[in-house]
This record gives C-alpha cells, structure tokens and sequence, in this order.
C-alpha cells in the first residue's frame, strides 16, 4: 500500500510484521480501487424482499439461478474476493455473464436488489450464482430459475 512521499507500507506475514518500502517508479505497477461512501460489508439476507414496484425495469427474462459461497468447493479458493476484485457480500453479490449483464448493474431476482459483482467458468447466458455465506446454505438452496429484472 502507498503510504506518501515515496514509500509503501505493507503486512508482510506473521514472523516479520509490518515492512516499508520505497517505491521504484520505474518499476511500479499501480492499481486504484475507490469504494463508494456507501459500501458496506454487511449485505441483508438473500430472502429479504427490498426491491419496490417503482424500481422494476425491463425484464431480462428466466435465468437460471445457482447458489454458491466463498469457500474452495465453490471457488477453487476461499478468499471471498470476487473475480473482479470486490468482497461476496450475502444479500449482494450475484456472479453473472458480463456479455449479458455487465459487472455493477443491479437487477431483481425475487424481489432482491443484487449487483453483478462477479463471474466464473460455468456462468453463461441466462444463468446467474447467487453468494450466500456458508456451504450449507448452498447446497439447501440448490438450483432454481426465475425472472430477473434490471432495477431502474
């Protein structure tokens, strides 16, 4: 992490701790992640309805829902950082296509406000993951199909 006037700061492992460093511009690769003033880790429950009738928009038609969590089962790596980048949120985070629902939109999926926030290997089409937060939970929800909306 860049820590100012040309020196980075960084959690190196347990046995060494805390290191600083100095940056080499020629060499530095640099990446930025802003997060909204609105983030938040605690997302609501996936049950929970939140979308009002105001905020349906277009109907993207059925797709295929699949239920997943971060652990190395469903991920190959239980990291809970999305492919794009981002923490699985519960209540959040859903995997998708991006050639059919690009990465940040929002859409409705039984009355749930989700966002595209991630994707995989098997993701195709009309066919969406859903995260929640333990293994169980997933393999209990299973594989449904419903509608999916874009929220407007």
């Amino acid at each position: 992490m860049y820590a100012g006037d040309g020196k980075t700061i960084e959690a190196a492992n347990e046995d060494v701790g805390i290191i600083y460093g100095t940056v080499y511009d020629k060499d530095a690769v640099w990446a930025t992640r802003i997060l909204d003033d609105n983030y938040t880790v605690a997302g609501g429950g996936i049950g929970e309805v939140n979308a009002t009738q105001e905020m349906y928009g277009t109907d993207l038609g059925n797709f295929t829902i699949t239920y997943y969590c971060a652990c190395e089962i469903c991920c190959n790596k239980a990291d809970g950082i999305t492919a794009t980048g981002t923490p699985v949120i519960e209540g959040q985070t859903i995997a998708v296509d991006p050639s059919v629902i690009p990465y940040g939109t929002k859409v409705i999926i039984g009355g749930h406000v989700f966002t595209a926030e991630d994707c995989g290997g098997a993701i195709k089409k009309n066919h969406i993951d859903v995260y929640v937060n333990s293994h169980e939970e997933a393999l209990a929800l299973g594989v449904t199909n419903a509608e999916v909306y874009l929220v407007k």
